[in-house]
């Protein structure tokens, strides 16, 4: 099996080619590759390249291009808007749900947040993802960033978790839709949503649900809903290609 990396803009100049500091160092010094192995490499665009290293410098390493392909992506698109926990909960849930295949992950700002996710944080988490859609085998990185709850449009679904007594739909009954194309699970803060963000929540044309009588980690709610979702997507893939 080949090692995998994810470069942005690989063509330069008519050269295929790698820039980006921690493939190299990870090329160069940790596996220890030279001219000659072969590397397995996607790019922004969904595509897939089979590549032979031909020059390896301190700055950029130099690639023949043995074979390429274009991989089609799910039209369905699975978002996570969730209150990021503090420390390494937030690296692996950024971790899990890319390997899961999630489209964008918005760190939602609400009033019981306890993190504040700054430029650095956004970064590292941006190598997270990048280096679980390399171990994964996906060929697209999610979209990162930060977001408030009214920033959040397009939206044809959206699954708030909250533990209140009052809400019976759970999130495995719902049947998947086949007009839907994109889909946000939202997850709240441990200290629960506000009043006022349930009714902004709702405003966007929420789906109300529960995960149980448990009351899950932020981390697990997300995890149980993204896989959750991902099924349904299989789903929707499986009827479309029947179709055709």
């Amino acid at each position: 099996m080949l090692n995998r990396f994810f470069v942005v803009n690989f063509f330069k100049n008519g050269s295929a080619i790698i820039e980006e500091k921690p493939q190299i160092h990870k090329i160069k010094n940790v596996l220890r590759l030279q001219k000659g192995d072969k590397l397995e490499i996607f790019d922004q665009y969904s595509k897939e390249y089979i590549t032979e290293i031909e020059q390896i410098t301190d700055s950029t390493i130099f690639l023949n291009i043995l074979k390429q392909r274009k991989v089609n992506t799910p039209k369905y698109k699975i978002n996570l808007a969730a209150a990021f926990p503090k420390g390494k909960r937030g690296d692996w849930i950024i971790e899990k749900v890319t390997e899961l295949g999630v489209d964008s992950i918005f760190i939602l700002e609400t009033k019981r947040s306890v993190m504040d996710a700054g430029i650095g944080r956004i970064n590292k988490w941006k190598q997270i993802a990048i280096q679980a859609a390399e171990q994964s085998g996906r060929v697209t990185v999610p979209i990162i960033e930060r977001r408030k709850i009214e920033q959040i449009n397009g939206i044809k679904i959206a699954a708030v978790i909250n533990a209140k007594e009052h809400i019976k739909q759970k999130l495995e009954e719902l049947q998947p839709k086949k007009d839907v194309d994109e889909i946000t699970y939202f997850v709240g803060p441990e200290g629960d949503w506000t009043e006022q963000e349930i009714r902004q929540i709702e405003g966007l044309g929420a789906i109300n649900v529960t995960l149980g009588s448990q009351i899950l980690r932020v981390e697990t709610a997300s995890v149980v809903g993204i896989y959750s979702l991902g099924i349904w997507r299989e789903h929707i893939n499986q009827i479309n290609q029947i179709k055709m």
